[in-house]
């Protein structure tokens, strides 16, 4: 079973992760994360690391990036783009003229998936605050003026929002829209937080998306050593993905469980 480590924030971390045999290590570019790494020293940190190894930029509705040239060709320093967000079809196409890009998608995406509960308080709130500030100023609020009132991080309104429309026009990421522009898609735990949550989701929906899709499946979403082989048993994924479940910390492995997980998935 091929192996991803996400979250790789260090050095140490990384080479530890080789040693044990993963065959991917994934560099999250995403400010907002807890286990963010700035793409400057994420390539020093691929440059350091032995052949074969396979290295995964993770990026989350990184349109503003893309439009530097310069972030553009660092990006060519990793052999594959991981896509965490609701970018559209013709982002991932722009993207994949760079690199393979393997898509996330909300576990349960395209099989009569639910919006959880949490989610749909929150744009209902936002909705309501949206429509309070456009009486109050007498134009539509900006996003700074929607996070002021709320509390909410700019980045977090802008993709509720976001969602919010999506849901309103009709419009959810369709994997069947991805399956010509991806070389794999990745199904995670729906949530806000983009990953890391080590919250688990039914495996069963991952089975069903594995039908309806010619491409290869990564398995992730709250995987630990203390699952990962029933995980594997059931779904029978490409390959799997873990960060939190591996962590002393959020950035920081834990090298016991590190080599736990690692030689667990490499039994099958």
């Amino acid at each position: 079973m091929r192996v991803k480590i996400c979250g790789i924030t260090n050095l140490e971390d990384a080479e530890a992760a080789v040693a044990a045999g993963a065959d991917a290590l994934g560099f999250i570019l995403f400010e907002k994360s807890k286990r963010f790494i700035s793409i400057e020293n994420a390539i020093n940190i691929v440059e350091k690391l032995p052949p074969f190894v396979q290295t995964v930029a993770v990026t989350v509705n990184a349109t503003k990036e893309f439009t530097n040239l310069g972030w553009r060709k660092q990006l060519k320093n990793f052999n594959l783009a991981q896509l965490h967000g609701e970018e559209s079809p013709v982002h991932v196409k722009a993207v994949s003229k760079y690199l393979p890009v393997i898509k996330v998608l909300p576990a349960g995406l395209g099989l009569n998936f639910e919006i959880p509960g949490h989610m749909i308080e929150t744009m209902e709130k936002l909705g309501d605050v949206q429509k309070q500030l456009e009486k109050k100023l007498g134009h539509e609020p900006t996003l700074a003026d929607i996070a002021n009132e709320t509390g909410l991080p700019p980045d977090r309104v802008r993709s509720v929002l976001r969602t919010s429309l999506n849901i309103e026009l009709g419009y959810i990421q369709q994997p069947k829209e991805y399956e010509p522009l991806v070389s794999a898609f990745m199904l995670d735990t729906p949530s806000m937080e983009r990953g890391g949550t080590g919250r688990v989701y039914d495996w069963n929906l991952a089975v069903e998306f594995m039908k309806r899709t010619a491409k290869p499946l990564i398995l992730s979403g709250g995987l630990n050593p203390e699952n990962v082989a029933k995980a594997i048993e059931t779904v029978h994924p490409y390959a799997v993905d873990v960060a939190s479940g591996v962590e002393a910390s959020p950035g920081r492995k834990d090298h016991a469980k590190l080599r736990d997980f690692i030689q667990i998935c490499k039994s099958f």
